[in-house]
């Protein structure tokens, strides 16, 4: 091993290996990323051959070869300031441009004011150094005004000698020719034309020398290479991570440092992790807005700053003296992007703060055209706005999407304001998404049948929504648009908050209207109540709705609420089939095969929920192959779940695992969140139904914090009874009581019904674990009561438990106190069950306290 070649970089990393310093330490003294310090002792261990430390040392005890001294940056040719404050991940975004810069001259980062791109620039340049034996040279264009400045500061910054009466550039190409060195050319959107010029003369003539820029928009260069610096990484959705977890957020990171900073003794806490999460998702992860509210907590508390966000433009000031102007506010920053505009990227820019969350092309043209713009126009001034990163653009299955920051976006509604155009915006953006809404409802689709942009648009639609609220006049144009908003409210998990617009709104409503507007929204109303599973509450709705979709001839939208009434009327089979026929009837009149499907899945659902097996296993199987002739992926999802719950009643597990897999992997393509939450839950149900419940633990935490975020009650009752059971299985019975404590307080407004029996089924084991026979036996002949009333039975995974349970019971109590309690519990009124309940759960916390 002593001929082993290692490269000068290699020699100075074992020798800090040798003497026992980590990753983290190396990193600091190379200055350099802790990943590429990592790498460099990968490098070493396959060079030589050892794969510990200890073999490292010997090999230089040893060894007789001289180690250079640390090439650190100080003794490199350089101008890079140092930095005061921790550099902090962008870990990613490093390993991209290092390789990046392996095939290309010039890179360009590019990003929204206050992205970060200057502080990982001046990191990646350090970082590089040993790349460029003559220097990496940081060239500041921010106080440069005049195009003809970029090429002096360039000879002033790389310390290059004036000679006199030649061109600078000349001068610049001929002192740089035959040298090996990094130009970071900082800040060029404002210059950049000159910046362009001069890059491309160098990469011309200086074959040695390499470009790392830093702008808005990219320089438009041959060669080029783009690498767009997007905000840091924030936890998305609703639910907030477990401390351990919040660390791994590259902004929760950020600003809880820049905090400590100010106040050493502030830390992420539980108490203001919710606080600092908000924070950083309402400043888009943005690192400078974020260190501009960090400085904030040397007067404020976190929640007041959160608190204080609604006015971010005059709550974030007060960057360092130092800082140039433009950034020591959040409002000069944006100010600076905006001035370097034309007028008609203005107007543009100002008008799409209209959009809430993104908006299409389609959308933008709609909107966004007249008064100076025409609609053929916005394609080309939307590409202007993405190339110098005021918008940003996504690819969402296939098609265009457009987007802002946040912060990006309150500005230019100012703007928009302050223009008084607003209103007029407002108008256009209500009028397009009421067509988009209105004339494409869920009723005329298919039932569940949204497109990806219906579901993206939904903060659009109820924007849109709000702009009519309140308006006497527009009563029933209200009714029509809330009502055709099921499909992307459902898409975003938003059902409940849908539920309460259209209640109230039916609430302001004139109950003797005969408007379409009003038929529709007490059919959403039953589809919102019923996936819920709250049949009791959809089924006056639905009757309602038939009956004034029967006087206004609307057969399709007759058809589903027929389909709800017969949902809601499951504790009467006869009823249900007869008005689920009826349903199917106009359907296939209609040619709405899908339609047809969807009804079919009814039918087959409720058959299980009967316990009609057979029934079930024919209908599902005829809806899962018409959805599959039909390439309806998402539609198909939805009889996937329901034979994978019949699979488990048949005991092939492997076969519902795989039918619900395939069922969750559909519907997170794009993300459901509420379809994805449900399908978690019957996925650990299979593991429930093979006897092992702590496999399904995760699955259901994550139903439980999605199902909290969307404030959806079904969701959380329905994973907290799941987590009861595994609490159960290791015998923590007070914990246990609590899930199933919390689950039946949300599920008792059902009234009776399987959710309810599956709860109180849960309490019964707790009481039998207790050692509380005949608590738990009257709990479980009430169970059968409820169960009989509505005409159900328990999902396997529940039934199996009630099984092995009262077996159980029966191995200790004769016959005659078995009757006698079971018979107690099945004649109990549903009004007592609640203080049953309450007593198991309350014995069982008190003995766990």
């Amino acid at each position: 091993m002593a001929g082993a070649q290692l490269s000068r970089r290699e020699k100075q990393v074992a020798e800090l290996v040798a003497d026992g310093l980590t990753n983290r330490e190396i990193a600091e003294r190379l200055f350099v990323s802790e990943r590429t310090a990592e790498y460099h002792v990968e490098q070493i261990r396959n060079k030589l051959g050892f794969h510990s430390r200890r073999d490292i040392a010997g090999w230089l005890q040893a060894s007789e070869a001289s180690l250079p001294p640390l090439r650190i940056l100080d003794s490199t040719p350089n101008n890079l300031p140092t930095q005061a404050t921790k550099f902090i991940g962008r870990q990613r975004e490093i390993a991209g441009a290092v390789e990046r810069l392996q095939t290309t001259r010039l890179l360009t980062l590019t990003g929204p004011g206050g992205s970060g791109k200057t502080r990982l620039a001046l990191h990646l340049a350090a970082d590089l150094l040993e790349r460029y034996p003559d220097g990496v040279w940081l060239v500041e264009l921010a106080p440069v005004s005049d195009p003809g400045g970029v090429s002096p500061t360039v000879v002033a910054a790389a310390h290059i000698g004036d000679r006199g009466g030649r061109p600078t550039v000349d001068t610049i190409i001929e002192s740089l020719r035959s040298r090996r060195l990094l130009l970071v050319l900082d800040n060029c959107e404002h210059l950049v034309a000159a910046c362009a010029d001069l890059a491309d003369a160098l990469l011309r003539s200086c074959p040695l020398v390499t470009i790392l820029a830093t702008s808005r928009e990219g320089l438009n260069v041959p060669g080029e290479a783009l690498m767009p610096v997007p905000p840091m990484r924030v936890p998305e959705g609703h639910r907030i991570p477990p401390l351990d977890e919040l660390g791994g957020f590259e902004a929760i990171s950020l600003f809880v440092d820049r905090c400590a900073s100010y106040q050493p003794a502030f830390a992420l806490t539980d108490e203001n992790a919710a606080e600092v999460v908000r924070i950083c998702r309402r400043l888009d992860g943005v690192p400078l807005a974020l260190e501009l509210a960090a400085a904030r907590v040397r007067v404020l508390s976190v929640a007041q700053v959160a608190k204080r966000l609604d006015d971010r433009f005059r709550l974030l000031t007060g960057g360092g003296r130092t800082v140039v102007a433009r950034q020591q506010t959040l409002r000069a920053l944006i100010d600076w992007s905006y001035d370097l505009l034309t007028e008609a990227e203005r107007a543009l820019l100002r008008r799409l703060s209209t959009f809430v969350r993104g908006w299409t092309l389609d959308a933008a043209e709609a909107v966004c055209s007249g008064n100076g713009i025409e609609s053929e126009a916005i394609l080309e001034l939307l590409a202007h706005l993405v190339d110098k990163s005021l918008v940003v653009m996504m690819d969402s299955g296939g098609a265009a999407r457009y987007s802002m920051l946040e912060t990006i976006r309150e500005y230019a509604r100012e703007k928009l304001v302050d223009s008084g155009e607003a209103d007029i915006l407002r108008q256009r953006h209500f009028d397009h998404y009421f067509r988009e809404a209105v004339d494409k409802p869920m009723w005329a689709r298919p039932l569940g049948r949204v497109s990806v942009d219906y579901g993206l648009d939904y903060e659009n639609f109820r924007a849109a929504l709000e702009w009519i609220e309140g308006e006497p006049s527009s009563a029933d144009q209200y009714l029509l648009f809330g009502s055709s908003l099921i499909g992307p409210a459902g898409v975003r998990g938003r059902h409940s908050e849908l539920q309460q617009i259209l209640t109230a709104a039916l609430a302001r409503s004139d109950p003797d209207a005969r408007t379409l507007g009003r038929a529709r929204a007490l059919l959403a109303l039953a589809t919102l109540a019923a996936l819920q599973r709250d049949l009791p509450v959809a089924a006056p709705f639905a009757r309602e709705a038939v009956r004034l979709l029967r006087e206004l001839g609307e057969k399709r939208e007759l058809a589903y609420a027929l389909l709800f009434v017969a949902l809601g009327a499951l504790n009467d089979p006869d009823v249900s089939r007869r008005t689920m026929s009826e349903s199917r009837a106009i359907l296939e009149e209609l040619g709405d095969i899908r339609g047809v499907a969807m009804v079919l899945w009814a039918m087959g659902d409720g058959a299980l929920a009967h316990g009609d097996y057979d029934a079930a296993r024919v209908r599902l199987t005829e809806s899962l192959a018409i959805f599959g002739q039909l390439g309806e992926l998402r539609l198909r999802s939805v009889p996937l779940v329901s034979l994978g719950r019949l699979a488990c009643v048949d005991g092939d597990y492997g076969r519902a695992r795989t039918l619900v897999e395939e069922a969750l992997a559909i519907r997170t393509r794009p993300d459901n969140p509420w379809q994805v939450a449900i399908t978690r839950i019957s996925l650990g149900e299979v593991s429930r139904s093979e006897g092992d419940p702590a496999g399904g633990a995760q699955l259901f935490e994550q139903a439980l914090a999605d199902g909290r975020g969307m404030g959806d009650d079904m969701v959380v009752a329905w994973a907290l009874h799941n987590l009861g059971h595994v609490a159960l299985q290791s015998d923590d019975r007070p914990t246990a009581a609590a899930r199933f404590r919390e689950s039946l307080l949300l599920r008792w407004r059902s009234g009776p019904a399987a959710d309810i029996a599956a709860s109180l089924a849960g309490m019964a084991s707790v009481a039998l674990r207790d050692g509380e026979l005949t608590e738990g036996l009257r709990l479980f002949g009430a169970v059968d009561r409820t169960l009989e009333t509505a005409h159900r039975v328990l999902a396997p995974a529940d039934e199996q438990v009630r099984r092995e349970d009262l077996a159980a019971i029966r191995l200790q109590l004769d016959s005659r106190a078995f009757d006698a309690a079971f018979r107690e519990g099945h004649a109990a009124q549903f009004e007592d069950l609640e203080a049953m309940a309450n007593a198991v759960s309350n014995r069982a916390i008190g003995r766990g306290g």
